[in-house]
């Protein structure tokens, strides 16, 4: 893993006297997570039920790092607690807490109603209880780092991992806007895409099995940007370091290994991933910014446009079939940085704001105005990876259909989409600027 980490810019020392928990570290994406940070400096604790958790901490030691292993139920508050005041007391602090811990059970919906308890108290249940006992202390130094794994919100006969997952995403945006950019600490989540780990492998081989299909052919069907197959654990692993090594870029996100390992050069991607060049995008932002007022009717008036615009392309992949439609909205959510389903429902928190906004400046109440135009950074930061998408998909498509009519077509509507987008980022823009 070390060279992969070196490519990526990590260098050794990087996490000297940093404290790290990983739970769920005694295998899979987890354990390599444990190790890639052990390697670069930090001290690991290594949280989880199984005792294997023991194996993975003589590893990091033998290579010469520093871990410790804790015997922990995050499922269960008095394990939590026995677990913070274990770090707290010894350590005094916690700099990195990484949620990895989940169970998976397979089955259909009506095959798995006996284990939504337990699905709930530790994919979800843990996740906040590790994050209640560690933020305080955090919030008090104003330094930290809190990542939370995420993925798919679609994922048949998982249907209640996939639940909780998209309520840990939800948890993790909410809370990162709650502690907001100044706070010193960072809080994003993490989708690690389908990983060769035994858990991921497990899964697709029962899915595999669900779909009549051979473990080959399905996973051939998966959407990992660089790769044909499984996303190999440790460069899985390096991509989610590399982000804890930039956190801050990263609070409020929900974040992907491909991005980092591309620009690395490690993986080689078409441009679903990678990001629309500089120069092309200031020369269209300057372009359109003459056009635009700025005002908050025209913002109100691209938003609800937008809002439409989501509301098709979801029908759209509502209408492909079931493998297809995944690995598209497993595209959407890669590139654009949440589901499709968020992002209709943050167009709609965004006119929501809008309109706030425009009573105020209406009243000439200044503070609200000012509360307001303080989330507009984040708003941009959010607009600029969907227009990038459907950027990408413009591209895409020059590859996909051959009747140049039809190419035309289709590229037409992603321009009017990816126009509705940077358009209202420059009157997101102007208006905070007056």
């Amino acid at each position: 893993m070390l060279k992969i980490l070196k490519k990526l810019g990590l260098k050794k020392g990087i996490f000297k006297d940093k404290i790290a928990i990983v739970t769920g570290a005694s295998q899979g994406l987890g354990a390599d997570i444990a190790r890639g940070l052990g390697i670069l400096g930090a001290k690991v604790v290594i949280a989880d039920l199984s005792d294997t958790g023991m194996k993975v901490q003589k590893e990091i030691i033998t290579k010469g790092g520093d871990a410790l292993f804790i015997h922990t139920d995050i499922s269960d508050p008095d394990s939590v607690k026995s677990l913070t005041e274990s770090i707290l007391l010894t350590s005094g602090r916690i700099d990195i807490l990484i949620n990895n811990a989940a169970i998976l059970p397979f089955g259909s919906f009506l095959e798995q109603a006996s284990s939504l308890d337990d699905v709930y108290r530790v994919n979800l249940q843990g996740t906040a209880l590790m994050m209640h006992s560690f933020l305080p202390s955090m919030l008090l130094r104003k330094q930290g780092v809190i990542v939370n794994m995420v993925s798919s919100e679609t994922l048949p006969y998982a249907s209640f991992f996939a639940a909780m997952s998209a309520a840990v995403r939800s948890l993790t945006l909410s809370l990162a806007e709650e502690t907001g950019e100044n706070s010193g600490v960072s809080i994003y989540a993490f989708s690690p895409g389908f990983t060769d780990t035994p858990g991921c492998t497990d899964l697709c081989q029962k899915l595999a099995s669900a779909y009549d299909m051979s473990y080959e052919q399905y996973i051939s069907h998966l959407k990992n940007p660089g790769y044909k197959k499984l996303v190999p654990s440790d460069e899985c692993a390096a991509g989610m370091i590399f982000t804890i090594a930039n956190s801050s870029e990263y609070h409020g996100h929900i974040a992907d290994p491909f991005h980092p390992l591309a620009k690395a050069g490690i993986i080689s991607v078409d441009t679903e991933i990678t990001a629309v060049p500089e120069t092309k995008h200031k020369k269209e932002k300057h372009s359109k910014s003459a056009e635009i007022d700025g005002t908050p009717d025209e913002a109100l008036a691209l938003t609800h446009e937008l809002e439409k615009q989501l509301f098709d392309l979801n029908r759209e992949f509502n209408e492909m079939g079931s493998l297809k439609r995944m690995g598209e909205k497993m595209k959407f959510k890669g590139k654009a940085g949440t589901s499709i389903e968020d992002w209709i429902d943050t167009s709609q928190e965004l006119g929501d704001i809008l309109e706030r906004y425009r009573d105020a400046e209406k009243s000439k109440e200044l503070g609200v105005q000012n509360m307001i135009i303080e989330k507009f950074p984040w708003l941009v930061k959010i607009l600029e990876r969907l227009a990038e998408y459907f950027q990408s998909s413009i591209d895409k498509l020059k590859q996909e259909i051959k009747n140049p009519v039809k190419a035309e077509l289709a590229a037409q509507n992603l321009r009017h989409r990816e126009d509705t987008v940077r358009s209202l980022i420059i009157t997101l823009e102007k208006i905070a600027s007056r």
